[in-house]
């Protein structure tokens, strides 16, 4: 992967992560047009809002470790006792050769 594509990549999990935010915030307002659009009353609506959070919350670190499995090169797997440390931009220049 390129410093571009990890930036790009980056980028737009930033936005996606961002907007999960904004709409759960959203929720609050649009449960009030909801009421009345599927007749049940807020209580209920915010029952329904509190069971998705929670099946997000819970399904979100089991859905990302195969992503991020994907997204390191073969071999560098790394592990809870030795992560990674690679990083996209070396931290030091190589050295010179002669």
């Amino acid at each position: 992967m390129t410093a571009w594509q990890a930036r790009l990549s980056l980028g737009f999990s930033c936005l996606g992560h961002a907007y999960m935010h904004m709409l759960t915030a959203f929720f609050f307002v649009i449960v009030l047009a909801l009421e009345v659009e599927w007749a049940l009353p807020f209580h209920e609506l915010i029952g329904l809002w509190t069971l998705g959070s929670l099946l997000v919350g819970l399904c979100a670190p089991p859905a990302s470790r195969p992503a991020g499995r994907r997204a390191r090169p073969a071999g560098n797997q790394g592990s809870r006792d030795r992560p990674v440390r690679e990083t996209v931009a070396p931290t030091r220049p190589p050295a010179p050769t002669r």
